[in-house]
Protein backbone atom coordinates (compact mmCIF):
# COMPACT_ATOMS: atom_id res chain seq x y z
CA UNK A 1 0.00 0.00 0.00
CA UNK A 2 2.39 2.61 -1.43
CA UNK A 3 0.64 5.78 0.10
CA UNK A 4 1.03 4.31 4.14
CA UNK A 5 5.14 3.46 3.71
CA UNK A 6 5.83 6.02 5.94
CA UNK A 7 3.03 5.81 8.40
CA UNK A 8 2.45 1.73 8.94
CA UNK A 9 4.59 -0.96 8.87
CA UNK A 10 3.48 -4.00 6.79
CA UNK A 11 2.02 -5.99 9.34
CA UNK A 12 0.03 -2.88 10.16
CA UNK A 13 -1.39 -2.80 6.74
CA UNK A 14 -2.43 -6.78 6.85
CA UNK A 15 -4.18 -5.86 9.74
CA UNK A 16 -6.47 -3.02 8.30
CA UNK A 17 -6.99 -5.56 5.38
CA UNK A 18 -8.10 -8.27 7.46
CA UNK A 19 -10.43 -5.96 9.48
CA UNK A 20 -11.53 -4.39 6.56
CA UNK A 21 -12.31 -8.26 4.88
CA UNK A 22 -13.79 -9.36 8.20
CA UNK A 23 -17.05 -6.97 7.30
CA UNK A 24 -17.79 -8.86 3.96
CA UNK A 25 -20.51 -10.85 3.49
CA UNK A 26 -19.85 -14.78 2.97
CA UNK A 27 -20.61 -14.52 -1.15
CA UNK A 28 -17.85 -11.93 -1.44
CA UNK A 29 -15.65 -14.15 0.57
CA UNK A 30 -16.03 -16.76 -1.76
CA UNK A 31 -15.64 -15.29 -4.94
CA UNK A 32 -12.46 -13.40 -3.31
CA UNK A 33 -11.44 -17.11 -2.60
CA UNK A 34 -11.86 -18.33 -6.14
CA UNK A 35 -10.08 -15.57 -7.78
CA UNK A 36 -7.05 -16.12 -5.52
CA UNK A 37 -6.90 -19.97 -6.02
CA UNK A 38 -7.52 -19.34 -9.78
CA UNK A 39 -4.62 -16.81 -9.97
CA UNK A 40 -2.11 -18.95 -7.40
CA UNK A 41 -2.87 -21.81 -10.29
CA UNK A 42 -1.39 -20.05 -12.70
CA UNK A 43 1.90 -18.97 -11.14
Amino acid sequence: MQGFGDILSEDEILDVMACIKSTWPEQLVATHNEINARASACE
